[in-house]
């Protein structure tokens, strides 16, 4: 069956007007996601009207197209400005733009460019061969589970700002207050607008996004007069020319890292409500912590690009699964693409939540809520272990024996048999880990 489907459809896409349609749609997004403040969505919108005249098959093609050059089209700018193109590269600024200033553009950009090849071709086997069993997943969410998803989130947000732990909580908590200012979305009350009609729309993503990096680079420029006048990069470099090779073969060298975030990209579009936006930090967030030497991340090292850019494309790969095989949408773009209305924020679903059920313990009952809730926990948990682990002391050692059986409890509550089978293979690799460094400490 699965071979069937795969033959039927290639005899579809490869069609010479097919291949034509995508082609034209990938540069329309390319172009699109290059542009700050020019949003994928926007490009879908508008390539929309010019698919009416069109099949179901080509359109769709043509819709796709504009999807995946917009998330990778969106590096470009990340990387020789600074600013990123779409939210899904925001993460590819980290040390996309690091490694330009350092005289390495082509480096960068050829990184990000296969990067996202591989998370996409990843992502596409994914959605050819697991939708079915993978959509499951997406389906069994509910308000509850999504707002300890944020809660998991926001301890990924404050992560990112290292060892400044307490600063990275208040950032995202002060964003959360932010995004109140406005209408309500569930009720339509007005809040926090004190009178002031421009306020009374709230915030929008995409100008805040834009403002905040360019503002940070306007602000350091400022500091730094005498590298405010000078080039970005050297006097030599009149253009850029991608580094195919040197980047292939970074690729090659940090695959574990292109494999997790690919998978987690993956993991994260099939969740309904969930984006590329997510997923790059999400990914950076993760190959940082995995990686040898994390204090490296932000100077320019290609792990940060790789992890980046593979996750926000395996993310469209994984929303078109929820799409496809549920109808629901993954992200906005899908949505778009479905004709839908998507409401990717926390407030929405905490009053779905209280409204349903005001139950507190649900939070914790629920087998998703509650595994996302532990995983905050020790995330939040981190920097402290890495502290021990690098200080020797011995607590360290018990922190991710502790991680895998603690996130055994809620897969031993969820139904069916696999689950609980992970779960207990969980328990075993506790075991085993917490074995093996008691070993090594004798």
């Amino acid at each position: 069956m699965w071979i069937e489907n795969v033959l039927g459809a290639a005899d579809a896409v490869f069609q010479i007007k097919n291949i034509l349609l995508m082609t034209v749609g990938v540069l329309a997004g390319l172009i699109a996601g290059a542009i700050p403040g020019f949003t994928i969505t926007m490009a879908v919108v508008l390539t929309l009207p010019f698919t009416f005249a069109l099949s179901p098959i080509e359109g769709l093609s043509t819709m796709i197209g504009v999807f995946v050059g917009g998330l990778s089209g969106g590096l470009m700018s990340g990387v020789l400005t600074g600013i990123p193109g779409t939210p899904s590269s925001v993460a590819t600024t980290f040390d996309g733009f690091p490694m330009a200033r350092n005289g390495r553009p082509g480096l960068a950009l050829g990184i990000g460019v296969w990067s996202s090849f591989a998370g996409g071709i990843i992502s596409a086997i994914m959605l050819m061969s697991l939708a079915p069993q993978l959509a499951k997943i997406g389906l069994e969410f509910g308000p509850n589970d999504y707002v300890s998803l944020v809660l998991f989130a926001l301890t990924i947000t404050a992560s990112l700002a290292g060892e400044q732990l307490l600063k990275g909580m208040i950032a995202g908590l002060v964003g959360l207050l932010l995004a109140t200012i406005g209408e309500d979305s569930v009720n339509g009350i007005e809040r926090l607008s004190f009178g002031m009609e421009f306020l009374e729309s709230g915030f929008a993503f995409l100008p805040v996004l834009v403002g905040l990096f360019a503002f940070s680079q306007l602000m350091t420029d400022v500091a730094d007069r005498e590298g405010a006048r000078g080039r970005l990069m050297d006097a030599g470099a009149k253009s850029v020319r991608v580094e195919h090779l040197a980047a292939v073969k970074a690729i090659v060298k940090d695959w574990a890292h292109l494999i997790r975030s690919s998978l987690i990209g993956a993991f994260t579009g099939i969740l309904p409500a969930a984006g590329g936006s997510i997923s790059n930090i999400l990914a950076y967030d993760q190959a940082k912590k995995a990686d040898k030497n994390p204090e490296k991340f932000g100077t320019g090292v290609p792990a940060g690009i790789i992890a980046s850019e593979s996750a926000n494309n395996a993310t469209a790969g994984g929303a078109l699964i929820t799409m496809m095989a549920l109808g629901i949408p993954g992200d906005i773009v899908t949505a778009v693409m479905l004709g839908a209305l998507l409401i990717p924020i926390a407030e929405v679903w905490l009053n779905r939540a209280v409204s349903s059920d005001a139950d507190p313990t649900l939070y914790f009952t629920r087998p998703w809520s509650l595994f996302f809730i532990l995983i905050a926990c020790f995330s939040i948990a981190f920097p402290w272990y890495q502290k021990a682990k690098q200080a020797g002391h011995s607590w360290a050692n018990i922190f991710i024996p502790a991680l895998c059986a603690v996130l055994s409890i809620p897969l031993f509550m969820m139904e069916g048999t696999v689950r609980p089978i992970v779960g207990g293979g969980l328990i075993l690799v506790a075991i085993w880990i917490f074995v093996k460094q008691r070993r090594v400490a004798a």
